[in-house]
């Protein structure tokens, strides 16, 4: 189960290299709503959109949903060893695996913050 919310959260890092994100086009409204101060890595954006997932249209979360289950790819594996490090004991779910590596970002390994860079 663990594996699942994993590969799950790591997904948000694998769509934005997607120029015509599917994501990014239902929730352009929600973007301008509730994260337009945000700033840097398509990934920011979307953890911005599950912060705010209760406000989100339903095409939004629709969306967002089935992106994640389309887009399991080895991209995962660039963080798997600083989530390892650095968000072990974190519990999965609500985005709070995202939130950790994003606090831990100056630590990352080069090839989990080209990840998130390339977003």
């Amino acid at each position: 189960m663990k594996k699942l919310i994993f590969i799950y959260f790591i997904t948000v890092f694998s769509f934005g290299l997607y120029p015509n994100s599917e994501i990014l086009k239902e929730c352009k409204t929600e973007q301008k709503e509730f994260c337009s101060s945000v700033k840097g890595a398509k990934a920011k954006v979307v953890q911005c959109l599950l912060d705010n997932e209760s406000e989100l249209s339903g095409d939004c979360k629709i969306s967002l949903k089935s992106s994640f289950k389309k887009l399991r790819s080895t991209k995962s594996s660039n963080c798997r060893n600083d989530i390892d490090q650095y968000c072990k004991w974190i519990v999965p779910g609500g985005g709070r695996i995202l939130k950790c590596l994003f606090e831990n970002e100056e630590n990352l390994s080069s090839e989990c913050k080209k990840t998130l860079n390339e977003l």
